[in-house]
């Protein structure tokens, strides 16, 4: 007989998975399983009973025992099992895939003991009150997990070493499978891929890698950094071959310096996060000449901020981005939106949110939704407004979950809409933890740059106790001759004397201590053969007379520009590409302006990044490695080149925004390509796509206005007056509101009036004779309500028909239309809509009591048969309030909407992890979630779970939080609920707002409900409850009969709530 442990415990006859099974998985099987893994092969009864029958009474857990003894002795003989008064043994000798495992791991044999690890260990296994014995199997698990993932590694080091690399890669990714939240597998897979030669898979699993480090907010170990280096130099070096040969003296070492000469600015930087996180909101502001290494500064402290812990934020500003309004506040908006805590907001400040950045209507599915349109910025003050309150409630509900970091990169960039709503903010967020970092160059950027005042008033503000803003100042200086020294010797060592005496001062003087032009000479040198990097650190190039000719380069100063202009042409016009629109491409746009495939263009762009003159973002997209070399190249290139390349940018992005429905990006990059084009025709065509958008999403400001919006910088009287020029008749002459336009056409009006106007009013008399003499013969809905919540109207509004049989509306006076509910209790106010011209609308029709069961709607008029619809929603019927669980965990205890009952130890702490589904159809709305124990003090034992989007239908919620256990053993309970109150208190103490406060300790407490109570809201997910209202306050949802006491009443309603079981067992 052969014991199978890796999967479900079962007994087979033999070692062949295919031979008969003579124990199936069960408790016999499980009994059976600890025996054998025990080093005694030895246990008690009660720890047998406290591993498999811990949810029934001790008697009868004792007969399941016996039971259970009697079903292995049956099976594997009488004396294989020895029993005693307290104990169990197991003196059967069988055999197991376990033992067979840990004997061929530990004799060096992995490919033998891989052999009978089939499946993860005791897996696929668990049994109602077997949760002891699931934690036993599951603390097994991961010792032999991690022993497989060893195994495997080296079964697939021994396939490498033969050249098998097929048989390696499948081993490494199946040790991926057995423990996704290791890095020493991924490792291995990149090994794998790398030796192969496979460099297209090596890169996408190193993706796969880094999205999923990032996800967990993991900082990837040192050797896996390393490789993850490795696979994208090679990947580069691949794309680069394949884009053809390097320019000659091509070839230069990646330069990667330490950050040197910044060590007190550094310092600052992380003592900002430190009183951020200690006092509020805290500004700095990083300033410089271009390459003197803001943005690097940044860059390292986020990391190290990351390292620890901190959520830190990067939105960076681009050339091109400045002419469009709102840009960089969508990207801050989108960064803050997926963070924990975002949903927090209420439905109109979503629904602004939306308006910045469509691609949040996911996020904020429950967002009441506009015409569709996004922020183009010419919405004016009102848009500003609304989007500033927007900004202030996010940052509040993100910064009440944990402290952040957002680094703004460039703002000397950043559009104005932008600055004035994220700058407008900051006063209103000074009690917010934020740490605002922002870099800009010298005297530019005034509006981001904090003065002197606003440093005096933050000072006396913290003295008065007053909430304020922080600010900070942080100039950065050139790097002095010994740092330009150690910043070249952190690259690559240099000798002690010699070349480098002479190389040096002359690399400082003609630098001036800023960093990216440092760097730039050096690639040079290296291009050409003057200097050389190898792994042993710096030397003199092959180039004749080395040390001479770096000194007269060095002399001529030779900038970013030199390196540019040793570029082919094709290199030279994807440079120029990224350049002309001033801000990140994919491939398939450069390959647009460029005139090749995205292919050729993402080739042609890795080997520009292999020479430092590109980057890749972290969205995939390219730009230039700095602005001075994208003011280098615009330099360079001819206007006779720059045209046509801007024209095709320009097409390429109107035909993106009208794919998009004219979005305001495209549109405004497409006008700005056009204008460096110079090309009238196309740039007045989306001047007026421009303008439909703006008039669609309500700017009445001047047309003119809005064309010096969409031109920017280009904006000149001349070309203002040219785009002005070519709108159509209507446009020009103001004839676009219904005022103007009546104005102009009134006379003819008249005279068409007159002439019509006789035969109209006979033809409609006539028409409405007819109608009148037409007889009744149906029902129909012209608009069909799909949701009805008490105390609200339909929405949206019911309006029917009563037609003829040929369904012609029929003119009929002093009738009226009547619709009543069928198919539950219900009450409705407002349920007669008199006929007018031939139809009835519900607009005061409101459900003031509803009970159980689904509803419809029953539609009745004299003489016609009655309409019956249902009210749905989605093609589902309606349902009313309600919350579900679909899982949770107790302190790693798995429950189910079926198994709900967890065990903890008396006093312990209790971490609830909780996924519901929740439908909620209050309007806009404070819909709060929490959780009442029934233990402790109902006032202050309860706990907040979230804010709720709302309306929202079946809308999956993951929360988590930490109870404690009493000290006291029993059953106790935990209902989870939620509803339309200003805090979670108001809800689980069952008081409506208009009482002013919570009151406790009325029978009425959510913590109190009875066992009739827990189970239906199981079971519907809702139960029957109590709301304490003031007289006279309005009704928050149900009605039914007061139940008057002095100045309070009493209602009874439906509360949308879940339940778990907590049993609390005595301390061991």
């Amino acid at each position: 007989m052969f014991l199978r442990l890796f999967g479900p415990p079962a007994l087979h006859a033999s070692s062949d998975p295919q031979s008969p099974i003579l124990l199936s998985p069960g408790k016999p099987a499980a009994v059976l399983a600890y025996l054998a893994c025990t080093a005694s092969h030895r246990a008690s009864r009660d720890e047998l009973l406290d591993l498999l029958w811990s949810h029934v009474e001790p008697d009868r857990a004792r007969q399941s025992l016996r039971q259970a003894l009697t079903h292995l002795r049956r099976i594997l003989g009488p004396g294989a099992i020895e029993t005693a008064a307290d104990f169990v043994l197991l003196r059967a000798a069988l055999a197991s895939d376990a033992a067979l495992f840990d004997a061929a791991f530990m004799a060096g044999n992995a490919a033998e003991a891989l052999r009978w690890a089939a499946a993860p260990f005791l897996s696929e296994f668990a049994t109602p009150g077997g949760a002891t014995f699931e934690q036993w199997g599951a603390s097994l698990r991961v010792r032999y997990d991690v022993a497989v993932v060893r195994a495997r590694e080296l079964v697939a080091r021994e396939h490498l070493d033969a050249g098998r690399f097929q048989e390696a890669r499948d081993v490494a990714r199946l040790a991926i499978t057995t423990a996704p939240d290791r890095e020493s597998p991924w490792r291995l897979l990149l090994e794998v891929l790398l030796s192969a030669g496979d460099r297209l898979n090596a890169s996408l699993e190193a993706a796969a890698l880094e999205r999923w480090l990032a996800d967990e907010e993991r900082e990837p170990a040192p050797t896996t950094r390393r490789l993850l280096r490795r696979v994208w130099s090679e990947w580069n070096d691949g794309l680069s071959d394949a884009a053809g040969p390097m320019p000659d003296g091509g070839g230069a070492a990646f330069l990667a310096p330490e950050l040197v000469g910044r060590e007190r600015e550094f310092a600052r930087l992380l003592g900002a996060w430190t009183e951020a996180r200690r006092r509020g909101l805290v500004r700095v502001h990083v300033t410089g000449p271009p390459g003197i290494g803001k943005s690097r500064l940044l860059a390292e402290v986020r990391q190290r901020w990351r390292a620890v812990g901190v959520t830190a934020l990067l939105v960076r500003c681009h050339p091109g981005s400045r002419r469009i309004p709102g840009v960089l506040l969508s990207d801050v908006v989108t960064a803050l939106a997926h963070l924990p805590g975002s949903l927090g907001v209420s439905p109109a400040c979503a629904a602004s949110l939306v308006e910045l950045a469509p691609a949040l209507a996911e996020t904020y599915r429950g967002a009441p939704r506009g015409d569709g349109g996004s922020a183009t910025g010419a919405l004016g003050a009102d848009a500003e407004r609304r989007w500033l309150q927007a900004l202030e409630q996010l940052v509040r509900a993100v910064t009440e979950e944990r402290p952040i970091a957002l680094v703004l990169d460039d703002v000397h960039w950043a559009d104005d809409v932008s600055s004035r709503v994220i700058l407008g903010s900051l006063e209103r967020l000074a009690a917010c933890r934020v740490l605002l970092a922002t870099t800009a160059r010298d005297g530019t950027a005034a509006a981001w740059a904090p003065s002197d005042l606003d440093g005096e008033r933050a000072v006396e503000n913290a003295a008065e106790g007053v909430d304020a803003p922080a600010v900070h100042n942080v100039p950065l200086a050139p790097l002095g001759i010994a740092d330009v020294d150690a910043l070249v010797r952190s690259i690559g060592a240099l000798p002690v004397a010699g070349w480098p005496e002479v190389l040096l001062p002359s690399l400082a003087s003609s630098t001036r201590g800023v960093p990216l032009v440092l760097l730039e000479l050096l690639a040079l040198l290296v291009e050409r053969e003057l200097l050389a990097l190898t792994d042993e650190g710096w030397r003199l190039g092959r180039a004749s007379r080395p040390l001479e000719s770096a000194c007269a380069l060095l002399e001529a100063h030779a900038g970013p520009g030199a390196r540019v202009a040793g570029l082919d042409s094709s290199a030279l016009r994807v440079l120029a590409a990224l350049a002309v629109v001033g801000a990140p491409l994919d491939a398939e746009t450069v390959g647009a302006g460029v005139g090749c495939d995205a292919g050729t263009a993402e080739a042609r762009l890795v080997a520009l990044a292999r020479r430092g003159l590109v980057r890749l973002t972290d969205d995939g997209h390219w730009e230039p490695a700095h602005d001075e070399i994208r003011d280098a190249v615009l330099a360079r290139l001819p206007d006779d080149e720059v045209r046509p390349m801007a024209r095709s940018l320009g097409m390429h992005y109107a035909a993106c925004a009208a794919a998009a429905g004219d979005a305001a990006t495209p549109l405004a990059r497409a006008a700005a390509a056009f204008v460096l084009a110079g090309a009238d025709e196309p740039l007045a065509r989306v001047f007026m796509r421009w303008l439909l958008l703006c008039r669609r999403q309500g700017d009445r400001r001047p047309d003119a206005d809005l064309a010096r919006e969409l031109l920017g910088d280009a904006a000149s009287a001349q070309r203002v007056n040219t785009l002005l020029a070519a709108r159509p008749i209507a446009d020009r002459f103001g004839l676009r509101s219904r005022r103007a336009a009546a104005g102009m056409l009134a006379a003819m009006l008249v005279v068409a009036v007159g002439v019509a106007a006789g035969q109209l009013v006979a033809v409609r008399a006539a028409d409405a004779q007819a109608r009148r003499a037409r007889k009744p013969t149906r029902l129909a809905l012209i608009a069909q309500p799909f949701t009805w919540k008490v105390g609200f109207p339909m929405t949206p509004v019911p309006i029917a028909e009563v037609q003829d049989a040929s369904g012609e509306p029929v003119l009929t006076a002093g009738d009226s239309v009547r619709v009543d509910v069928t198919g539950a209790q219900a009450i409705v106010a407002g349920n007669t809509a008199p006929v007018v011209r031939g139809r009835g609308t519900f607009d005061r029709a409101v459900l003031a009591q509803l009970g159980a069961g689904q509803m419809s709607l029953r539609f009745t008029y004299p003489g016609v048969p009655p309409l019956v619809v249902p009210i749905v929603s989605g093609g589902t019927e309606y349902s009313v309030l309600s919350l579900t669980l679909v899982g949770a965990s107790v302190n790693g205890q798995v429950l189910t909407p079926r198994q709900r009952v967890a065990r903890v130890q008396a006093g312990d702490s209790i971490a609830l992890v909780l996924d519901l589904r929740y439908t909620s159809p209050f309007p806009a709305a404070n819909v709060v979630m929490g959780a009442a124990p029934s233990w402790g003090d109902p006032a202050k034992s309860f706990v907040r779970l979230a804010s709720l989007v709302t309306p929202a239908r079946a809308f999956a919620l993951h929360t988590q939080t930490t109870l404690h256990a009493p000290n006291e053993t029993g059953r106790y309970h935990v209902v989870v609920a939620f509803g339309a109150e200003e805090n979670v208190a108001y809800l689980l103490s069952g008081t409506n707002w208009t009482v002013g406060r919570a009151i406790w300790h009325d029978g009425n407490d959510v913590a109190d409900w009875n066992e009739t109570q827990r189970d239906e809201a199981d079971r519907s997910g809702s139960a029957p409850a109590i709301m304490l209202e003031r007289r006279g306050g309005p009704i928050a949802t149900g009605v039914a009969v007061p139940i008057r006491s002095r100045d309070m009443l009493r209602h009874r309603i439906r509360v949308p709530a879940t339940t778990l079981t907590i049993d609390v067992l005595p301390r061991r």
